[in-house]
């Protein structure tokens, strides 16, 4: 069963333990699942569908398409990661449907 999360503390630390964490149990456990039947159990909480509810129509589309890549998630967690870190030095930069 691969359950965490946290809403604490600053951008990157929560998209780490949020979206790279299940990314990282799931890596390095499907190889060591039983083909026949084994099975990754992933629980959550509301927090998500929340976050996706509060963004703009475009990027809540692009977070819920399943054909989306990791190297475009990466991007975006890249693109929400320095938004967050230029508002904290009072800094501007153009958020691309990010929560502002």
């Amino acid at each position: 069963v691969n359950n965490a999360g946290t809403t604490v503390g600053d951008v990157a630390g929560v998209l780490d333990v949020n979206v790279l964490g299940p990314k990282r149990v799931c890596d390095s456990f499907i190889p060591l699942l039983d083909p026949a039947g084994g099975r990754i159990a992933m629980t959550s909480s509301s927090a998500g569908p929340l976050f996706v509810s509060k963004c703009r129509p475009e990027r809540a589309k692009e977070l819920v398409d399943p054909t989306i890549s990791w190297d475009h998630i990466q991007a975006w967690i890249d693109d929400a990661t320095a938004l967050d870190m230029a508002k904290a030095k009072g800094a501007e930069y153009p958020a691309r449907g990010c929560v502002d």
